[in-house]
């Protein structure tokens, strides 16, 4: 996972582990991996998918990380169906336009 330069201030905002989430979801967007709606990116994924990607969080480590990061309003959640299955989206409130060089998540 390459580090964006503002790594050290969001570790100071949010916590280390949060940022470190922070730079997970901005990693899928540099990727590729969202859905696109209006001004949001939103990136399906569950919690076990994450600590399976991360393998360096347990299932209960990224529960409480993502936890915090909602209740600190980094990221918004929201639950979403395909077929029978359940699973969350989750979109990073102000971080867009760090996640590509030019500022644009749509190059």
């Amino acid at each position: 996972m390459i580090l964006h330069p503002d790594f050290r201030e969001l570790a100071l905002q949010y916590g280390q582990e949060e940022a470190m989430m922070i730079e997970y979801f901005r990693s899928k967007i540099r990727q590729g991996q969202y859905r696109r709606e209006e001004k949001e990116a939103w990136i399906r994924g569950s919690q076990a998918m994450i600590s399976k990607e991360t393998a360096f969080w347990s299932l209960k480590q990224v529960r409480r990380i993502l936890k915090s990061l909602e209740e600190q309003g980094a990221i918004v959640s929201r639950l979403t169906r395909n077929g029978k299955v359940r699973s969350k989206e989750y979109a990073l409130m102000n971080f867009l336009e760090s996640c590509s060089d030019s500022g644009r998540i749509d190059d």
